[in-house]
């Protein structure tokens, strides 16, 4: 996802690029999804707030990367991974809103079902007025979750 937030009143020339690259899909040998995780009902107070969300797993998966996603006035984001049992393991954090790092993790990060992640953002709202979740980086926010999990062999798969 690209942001671009002009601060002046001129327009500014902007551009974002994609490549793909096409394979065979003899050459796939594991397909893989992605998860996003948001939270529309986001409701961010003036002044300094953390917000927590939890994603139940409701199946056995194992992320390969997770990054957060918020907009300007989120300071500090993390998430967690919590078993069913109670058990908390430390899966991100990122104090950047505009280009937050994709973590990938070697091992797989395993997750079974009945756990969670929990996830939240803290902001500091200096406007003087409740932020709603929205697209604008300059009058909304956000504290989106997403990841990228193996499904099934590609032998499996629609190929």
């Amino acid at each position: 996802m690209v942001h671009y937030l002009n601060t002046g009143t001129d327009p500014i020339p902007v551009n974002a690029s994609v490549t793909v690259v096409y394979v065979k899909p003899s050459d796939v040998s594991q397909l893989a999804a992605g998860i996003f995780v948001f939270a529309p009902a986001l409701q961010v107070p003036t002044g300094a707030s953390t917000q927590s969300f939890t994603y139940a797993v409701t199946s056995d998966m194992s992320f390969l990367q997770m990054t957060g996603h918020m907009h300007r006035r989120c300071k500090h984001y993390e998430a967690h991974a919590k078993t069913a049992s109670g058990d908390v393991r430390p899966m991100y954090t990122s104090d950047t809103w505009d280009e937050p790092p994709t973590l990938t993790f070697a091992p797989p990060f395993a997750l079974k079902s009945g756990d969670s992640v929990d996830y939240s953002c803290t902001f500091d709202n200096e406007t003087g007025s409740t932020l709603t979740y929205g697209e604008s980086a300059a009058s909304n926010e956000m504290c989106n979750l997403f990841g990228v999990w193996p499904t099934v062999p590609a032998s499996s798969g629609p190929f």
